[in-house]
């Protein structure tokens, strides 16, 4: 009888959740967004955003208007947190240009967004992290540290060049770097998650579980291995 009593609660409950979300229905609309300057961006949901260099920060939205109304648009410490203020339901989904003059220092996602980036990290250190199932695609990217965080199933992708890769995958993400030329790499990588690096002088890898690291070059390498994972050079 308990569990019962629980089971009716549930199904009473669960409609009452669905209906606090937002049900886009309007036409998609182009929208440019006024923000203040911004250096890192925290994606979270299911937004995809492309970012590019341009002499004036422009931040475009396509989406319907519901969902657009939903946007955050304050921006704290320098960091734009891409979200929405409430859950909403779109067949078109929320898509965001970006261009801007500054050299961003830091992309977070959380859930399933996409980031595509060109051209507009500094030169000093970068931070990447996914946490879900989202990515980042980085086209080019010339800094002396990129540092890498995933968390689950999601992935990162990077072209360009470092002084030093320092990553860390936990669960089943890839990291795609073969086209990123660092000098030293340094790596730990926990559950099923596999990397592909391309280190010129060193490589540092620890590995528990199945993952799986993969490089090209001829660097020093120092394996660390628990589990049935690998580290072995590319064919």
């Amino acid at each position: 009888m308990k569990n019962f009593a629980l089971i009716a609660l549930a199904t009473l409950l669960f409609p009452a959740c669905q209906l606090d979300c937002i049900q886009a229905t309007g036409p998609v609309e182009e929208r440019t967004l006024e923000l203040a300057s911004f250096t890192a961006m925290e994606v979270s949901g299911t937004a995809h955003v492309t970012v590019e260099k341009g002499p004036q920060q422009r931040v475009v939205v396509t989406g319907q208007p519901e969902v657009i109304d939903l946007l955050e648009t304050g921006v704290s410490r320098g960091v734009w947190a891409i979200r929405t203020r409430q859950c909403w339901s779109s067949v078109e989904g929320l898509s965001i240009h970006i261009t801007t003059p500054a050299e961003l220092t830091s992309v977070e996602v959380t859930g399933s967004a996409e980031v595509d980036a060109g051209r507009v990290f500094g030169l000093e250190r970068t931070t990447l992290s996914t946490t879900g199932s989202g990515s980042i695609r980085v086209a080019e990217i010339n800094a002396k540290e990129l540092k890498l965080k995933i968390t689950g199933s999601g992935s990162i992708t990077a072209r360009g060049t470092c002084a030093l890769l320092a990553g860390s995958l936990s669960g089943s993400g890839d990291l795609h770097a073969a086209d990123l030329a660092a000098n030293a790499v340094d790596l730990q990588v926990s559950g099923s998650g596999s990397a592909t690096v391309m280190a010129i002088t060193s490589l540092d890898a620890e590995v528990s579980g199945s993952g799986e690291v993969r490089y090209s070059g001829k660097p020093q390498v120092k394996a660390s291995i628990s589990g049935s994972g690998s580290v072995l050079p590319l064919p």
